[in-house]
C-alpha cells in the first residue's frame, strides 16, 4: 500500500545542519540566482513549475531509502542534489514522494533544470524547419541508362530496337515548400544514344519541370518519387536533323544528409520521349524510351 507523504517543509530543511537549502520566489530574477547557487555549490530547491519556467531541461531521477521518516527523506535529497551538481543544475525540483506504510521505506523524485542562461533556440535547419514557405536546393547527378528503346516511324511503318547502354548527367533547381513538396527545373543531357549494332550515336538534350514529393529528412534518410514534363531533343550523328518534341518522366529515389545541409541522391527513374523531325517534307518519329539509375550529390540554399 503506497500513500503520498510530506514529512518536513522546505523551512524545516533548512533549519536542520548540512541540509544545503536555497529558495527562490518566481518573482526572483532566475538566471543571476541560479548562477551564485552554482558558483557556492547549491542547487536551488524549486518550490513551483513557475520557478523555473523557461529553464533548460536536464532530466528526472529517482532516490529510494529504506531509513524512514524526515532523515531518509533528507539524505534522499541531498544524493539528488549530488546527482544535479553532476548534471550541472542549479535548479530541483521535488514531486511524487512516497513512503510504504509496512516498513517506512521511502521513494524521492526529481526534476533538474539550468537556470543559469535562458535555453538556446534550436538550431534552424532549412531542410526539416516546417514553418519555413520556401526554400531551395541544388544537386547534380550521373546517370546510366542501361535500358531503353529507340522508336522511328516513317510513313506509317515503325521499328523500334534496343538502345545500347548509355550515360548522362542531370542537374536540378528545385523550391521546397515543406514538408513535402518542390518543384523544379531539371536539365538533363544523355550521351551515346544509339541501337545496339550502331557504329555512331546521338545525343539527347532534355529540358524539364519536375515536382518532388517526399519528405526531406532532418537526418538519415528521405524517401521521394517525382514526375517530370517538357522539351526534349535527339540530335542526331554526323550534324544531321534535330528530332524535337516533348517528354513525360517518372521516378523515384532516396536521400541521405550528409551535414546540415549536403545530401546524396539514390534514384531510379523512367522517361517517354515523343520527338519527331520533318526531313524533305517527310515527318519522321524518332523518340526514346529510357530507364536510368542515378547517383548524385545536392546542397540546401538556405
Amino acid at each position: 500500500m503506497i500513500r503520498s507523504c510530506v514529512f518536513v517543509t522546505c523551512a524545516a530543511l533548512g533549519a536542520i545542519p548540512g541540509a544545503a537549502q536555497a529558495q527562490v520566489s518566481p518573482q526572483a530574477p532566475a538566471a543571476q540566482a541560479a548562477s551564485k547557487a552554482k558558483a557556492a555549490g547549491q542547487v536551488i530547491e524549486a518550490a513551483n513549475d513557475a520557478a523555473v519556467e523557461g529553464c533548460r531541461d536536464l532530466g528526472e531521477a529517482d532516490q529510494y531509502t529504506s531509513t524512514p521518516g524526515a532523515r531518509g527523506q533528507i539524505d534522499m535529497r541531498e544524493a539528488l542534489k549530488t546527482t544535479g551538481r553532476i548534471r550541472g543544475a542549479s535548479h530541483i525540483r521535488y514531486s511524487g514522494h512516497v513512503t510504504l506504510i509496512d516498513d517506512g521505506a521511502q521513494r524521492e523524485h526529481a526534476h533538474f533544470y539550468d537556470c543559469t542562461t535562458p535555453p538556446a533556440p534550436p538550431a534552424t535547419d532549412p531542410a526539416d524547419d516546417a514553418s519555413a514557405s520556401v526554400m531551395a536546393a541544388l544537386s547534380g547527378q550521373l546517370e546510366l541508362v542501361p535500358v531503353g528503346t529507340l522508336h522511328s516511324k516513317v510513313d506509317m511503318q515503325s521499328i523500334e530496337a534496343d538502345a545500347a547502354t548509355a550515360f548522362g548527367v542531370s542537374a536540378n533547381v528545385e523550391a521546397i515548400l515543406p514538408p513535402y513538396f518542390a518543384i523544379g527545373i531539371n536539365p538533363g543531357l544523355v550521351l551515346g544514344l544509339k541501337s545496339g549494332g550502331a557504329m555512331a550515336s546521338a545525343t539527347q538534350l532534355d529540358l524539364r519541370a519536375r515536382m518532388r514529393l517526399g519528405h526531406v529528412a532532418a537526418e538519415g534518410f528521405g524517401e521521394y518519387g517525382y514526375v517530370t514534363a517538357g522539351g526534349s531533343w535527339i540530335l542526331t550523328p554526323n550534324d544531321g536533323d534535330t528530332s524535337a518534341g516533348f517528354s513525360l518522366g517518372v521516378g523515384a529515389g532516396v536521400t541521405r544528409r550528409v551535414d546540415r545541409l549536403s545530401f546524396v541522391t539514390f534514384e531510379l527513374g523512367f522517361q517517354a520521349g515523343f520527338q519527331n523531325m520533318t526531313v524533305h517534307d517527310t515527318s519522321i518519329e524518332l523518340s526514346s524510351r529510357l530507364f536510368h539509375i542515378g547517383l548524385g550529390f545536392g546542397r540546401y540554399l538556405p
